[in-house]
């Protein structure tokens, strides 16, 4: 689907924006709108000269040419001269879009601007190429301008959900638990992987993440869909522009429609396609519809997606809506208020004051007509040389006569019952040579176009052109090609580019992470401003490239020459500056197709350079040199003198306090020791007196146990001693 259903105009609000206003006009007058301006356009409907220029541009590109049928029984050739020139013109063309360099580039405001500008510049650039099929857009839009008067592009913003996967592992069931409850359905996988002795069993499992972000979609429109406002000069400023779309019922009803609404529409007759439609069919797509079943949401069916610029705010300007309503407009299924016309169209050859111009087609369908014409002519006329009628003699004929000469092989006998029964008819004969009419129908072709048979390489008359008339061809032939291309990138691609700028600034996009010239890099759109300046770029593709740069080589032949004589004085005047050599440098690799920065802007060193003073001359210079020497000689001896003062100085004051210390060291040594010898004195006298007590104790301790020893002794001897008891 080319819309957006998700979003629409109502009194409700998502969570954290201001609450919407309703339109003054009701649904039935937005649709009453809508239908007026849709039966009025030009583009689709049946009956317009459009389509029906359309129609017959794909016949004969196709080369299915109904309004010149082959008589019976005479040459069928066709000259595919529309097929050929859009085939050849189609790979330079998109070359020139695609072959390297940016499509379009925005300016900046001032010089403070440029970085932005350029940021700004690589980031569309990288949407439209890089997250859409940027070649298959920049292919199919040239296409359909080459052959069908126009090019459609519609852009709109989609919300995209993406999955990241996290493994966890080595956890508990209680993380489990917890994470289950956390993230419920999105844990995933869980399996036991352990078991720890304190913990329990371990488990593993992933945690799936889902991201939503909006993004730019864009799609390459069939011209056949869209209609336009007759009055249309340009789309930006359209009052009104629809397309047709046959999506399936489940896809508007993942939209956020109302499914009753989409169930009730009826399906898509597709055998019923216009006529538009089916020329472009190549497989026979709208002969063969697929479930179209009534009610099955695999059904497709046909909506209308209507622009309006209309004021239904009734704030005296006017607001561009979308209304999406069924085929003959009388359900409304959405409605929304854009910030930019989501489409952008180009013609390859602009008609001044209207948007549909001319297609390669156009200028090649009566030439086709032409040499086809030429073409059957010549090949009937020779068949009939070859193959001559005879007139036959009834009379001499026999039964075999008539089938033998029907039998048209050469060699086989015709038989009769003379040799006069067949007799060869003289054909009229004509001076008019049919392939001097095709080659000068071939050179119209050329010059209507610009598309040479030398561009082709199918002119083998072009090794014996001159250089310079061979040159001359090419180029004229790449002035067509330029022309087309400045073109469709004024018109087709400009508006493409600054469409989606406008919807990345205004859709309220998260910030994106994108792969720019420094690397990949965070980049928030809603800060950007509104732009409205812009260049386009318009190359030659690889050839054009070639031709740049060997002009650019001998371009910087010449810068290397003059700065070699500004260098030597042969050149006194500056022709050639610093900067000057930088801007040719970026314009050579950006010429090459190379996004990378090789060369420093020297502005930052001569603005430095610039706010330092003139040179003097070379003898003012030595003077002040010899000058400055001898005062820095007297400085460093007067430094020297004061340093050796302050040196003997800070050696004596260190000497005095070294002596200080030192005296002081040995009193508190003496002290020290003189408290050590008393200390030790008196620990020697206490030591002594407790020696002499002790001695003392002890010997009278010994002299009472002597006492005891012999008290008892004598005691003893006196009882045993011979003659009896002491006490008796």
């Amino acid at each position: 689907m080319a819309y957006d259903a998700r979003e629409g105009i109502a009194e409700e609000a998502s969570e954290g924006e201001p609450p919407k206003r309703k339109p003054k006009l009701t649904d039935t007058e937005f649709l009453e709108i809508a239908r007026a301006e849709q039966l009025a356009a030009i583009g689709i409907e049946m009956g317009d000269e459009v389509v029906s220029d359309r129609i017959r541009a794909m016949e004969y590109f196709k080369g299915e040419m109904s309004d010149l049928p082959s008589m019976p029984n005479r040459s069928k050739s066709i000259s595919t001269d529309v097929s050929d020139a859009v085939l050849t013109a189609l790979p330079d063309l998109v070359e020139i879009f695609v072959g390297g360099e940016d499509i379009g580039a925005f300016r900046g405001v001032g010089e403070e601007d440029e970085q932005a500008a350029k940021q700004e510049t690589e980031v569309v650039n990288h949407v439209i190429m890089e997250q859409n099929p940027g070649f298959e857009l920049v292919h199919d839009g040239i296409h359909d301008a080459l052959t069908n008067k126009v090019g459609v592009y519609n852009f709109w913003i989609e919300e995209e959900e993406s999955y990241k996967a996290e493994a966890v592992e080595g956890q508990s069931a209680m993380a489990v638990e917890a994470a289950m409850q956390q993230h419920g359905e999105n844990v995933l996988n869980v399996q036991q992987t352990g078991e720890d002795q304190m913990i329990g069993p371990l488990y593993s499992f992933t945690i799936q993440r889902s991201k939503t972000s909006k993004c730019v979609k864009i799609m390459a429109l069939d011209p056949n869909r869209f209609a336009v406002a007759r009055d249309t000069k340009n789309l930006r400023d359209t009052t009104y522009c629809c397309m047709m779309t046959t999506p399936r019922a489940q896809e508007l009803k993942a939209m956020g429609l109302d499914p009753d609404l989409v169930d009730a529409l009826p399906a898509y007759n597709a055998a019923a396609a216009q006529e538009a439609e089916m020329a472009r069919d190549t497989a026979g797509e709208n002969l063969n519809p697929i479930s179209n079943s009534a009610t099955h949401d695999l059904r497709t069916v046909c909506v209308y997606v209507h622009v309006i610029r209309v004021d239904a705010m009734d704030e005296g300007k006017p607001q561009i809506w979308r209304i999406v309503s069924d085929e003959k407009g009388t359900v409304l299924l959405d409605k929304e208020m854009l910030t930019c016309v989501p489409f952008a169209a180009g013609s390859p050859y602009r008609i001044p004051h209207r948007l549909y111009g001319r297609s390669l087609a156009d200028l090649l369908i009566e030439v086709q007509k032409i040499r086809t014409a030429l073409t059957r002519l010549h090949l009937d006329s020779g068949f009939f040389s070859i193959n001559q009628r005879h007139e036959v003699a009834l009379s001499d004929a026999n039964e075999h006569t008539l089938s033998d000469y029907l039998n048209n092989v050469p060699g086989f006998p015709v038989r009769s019952k003379t040799g006069n029964a067949l007799k060869p008819l003289v054909n009229a004969r004509s001076d008019y040579n049919t392939l001097e009419s095709l080659e000068y129908f071939a050179t119209v072709a050329e010059q209507r176009t610009g598309i040479v048979r030398n561009a082709q390489g199918l002119n083998p008359d072009t090794l014996h052109d001159t250089a310079k008339g061979a040159q001359m061809l090419m180029t004229a032939a790449q002035k067509r090609l330029r022309m087309i291309a400045r073109t469709l990138a004024e018109t087709l691609f400009k508006d493409l580019f600054v469409g989606v700028h406008t919807l990345l600034r205004t859709s309220g996009s998260q910030e994106l992470t994108v792969r720019l010239t420094g690397g990949w890099q965070p980049v928030d759109p809603s800060s950007w401003g509104e732009r409205s300046d812009m260049t386009i770029e318009i190359g030659m593709g690889a050839g054009g490239r070639e031709m740049d740069l060997v002009a650019a080589g001998a371009i910087g032949n010449l810068l290397e020459k003059t700065l070699a004589g500004q260098a030597s004085g042969a050149i006194s005047a500056p022709v050639v500056t610093p900067d000057d050599v930088f801007r040719f440098g970026e314009w050579f690799v950006e010429r090459a197709g190379v996004k990378k920065k090789f060369f420093t802007d020297p502005k930052p060193a001569m603005q430095q350079a610039a706010q330092q003073p003139p040179q003097e001359d070379p003898e003012t210079q030595k003077a002040k040199a010899e000058l400055q020497l001898k005062a820095q000689e007297l400085q460093f001896s007067q430094q020297a003198q004061a340093a050796k003062l302050a040196n003997d100085k800070a050696a004596a004051e260190d000497k005095a306090r070294l002596d200080q210390w030192m005296a002081q060291q040995q009193a508190d040594l003496a002290e020290k020791k003189a408290a050590f010898e008393a200390e030790l004195a008196e620990r020697n006298a206490q030591r002594e007196a407790d020696l002499a007590v002790y001695t003392a104790n002890l010997q009278a301790e010994t002299a009472r146990h002597t006492a005891e020893v012999k008290s008892e002794a004598d005691v003893h001897i006196s009882k045993n001693r011979p003659g009896g008891s002491l006490s008796e």
